[in-house]
């Protein structure tokens, strides 16, 4: 009885998984040409062990040919569906037949397990799809609409004439892309043309700086060779330049 009922459930486990109406072992016999039915796994309108059904030579596959199987019978159901029948022999240790194993599956079932199947796949297909979309986005954002956001606003800053724009100081240098492509390389030699113009306005404002120191220094020798260094009153030089203007103005 335990190896009977432990036989059935592992029927009723296979069916389930394998989503048919039922899967059962039966036995044919020759001389009465009937089928014995050994284990049904039904959960519903179970056949008895012993249930007897008659046996005709066009159930074969090979007519009149029992070790040939049964081949694939197609009859109707209550509710108005299609259920097709087959089994296929059981081979003992003396390789002949002792049995069958009968599958018996709805075509409704069969076609609603595809549509199942059909649209699990499609929600599958969309979700790839969605996450692959977002994803390229992602990487797109990072490594080619941000990095050129970044440089436009740089330029921005370096270019404005603003003078609340206190941040515009090497704004190209202060970048931080990395994508190794063109736009790391335009970031590069953008912030090398800044370095380079800063360097310029250094070396003009350096100049400037010394142009300025030597005309107040030309100015100031200008200004201690008129006067007398310890007295700081006009010297004779200074009465010697200032007598042709007077001369001048009296004429």
């Amino acid at each position: 009885m335990e190896e009977f009922i432990s036989l059935r459930d592992a029927l009723r486990r296979s069916q389930d998984v394998a989503h048919v109406e039922c899967l059962y072992i039966i036995f044919p016999d020759k001389e009465t040409h009937r089928i014995v039915y050994l284990v049904d796994g039904a959960h519903e309108d179970i056949w008895e062990p012993g249930t007897l059904e008659v046996l005709y030579d066009t159930d074969f596959r090979e007519k009149g040919n029992i070790d040939s199987g049964f081949g694939s019978l197609m009859s109707d159901t209550e509710d108005g569906n299609k259920l097709v029948t087959t089994a296929m022999p059981i081979y003992g240790s003396n390789h002949r037949v002792i049995a069958y194993a009968g599958l018996d599956y709805s075509i409704e079932s069969l076609l609603e397990n595809q549509r199942h199947f059909l649209i699990v796949s499609i929600i599958m297909i969309a979700l790839l799809s969605a996450i692959s979309a977002f994803v390229v986005i992602r990487l797109v954002d990072r490594s080619i609409v941000k990095p050129i956001n970044a440089l436009s606003d740089a330029s921005v800053r370096f270019y404005s004439t603003d003078p609340e724009m206190t941040d515009k100081v090497n704004s190209f240098s202060n970048l931080n892309i990395h994508t190794g492509d063109e736009i790391e390389t335009l970031a590069e030699s953008m912030a090398k043309m800044e370095k380079d113009i800063d360097d310029h306005i250094k070396a003009l404002l350096s100049t400037k700086r010394e142009l300025t120191n030597t005309r107040e220094y030309a100015e100031e020798m200008a200004r201690s060779a008129n006067k007398d260094p310890l007295t700081g009153v006009k010297n004779k030089r200074s009465y010697e330049t200032a007598v042709p203007r007077l001369q001048i103005r009296r004429r």
